[in-house]
């Protein structure tokens, strides 16, 4: 249902949070850089294959994580 969504609306990066599973590192055509804590809990980002992510950061928490897409 979430790749549906995100090629549907042709959405190139896209953060998440509460993400409680790895199943959405399973999704065709994206990279995705998951922060799961050790509550279970935590957050990703989903980025269409070709756009890349650097210097990502993820706090032990798994309440956040950021990345640097173009400088930026």
């Amino acid at each position: 249902m979430l790749r549906n969504f995100l090629m549907r609306q042709d959405i190139d990066i896209a953060l998440l949070k509460e993400v409680t599973t790895t199943e959405s590192s399973l999704i065709y055509g994206c990279d995705t850089h998951l922060n799961v804590g050790v509550d279970h809990r935590g957050t990703a980002i989903i980025v269409k294959i070709g756009l890349t992510l650097t210097n990502i950061k993820q706090p032990q928490s798994g309440r956040g994580i950021a990345g640097l897409f173009n400088d930026t």
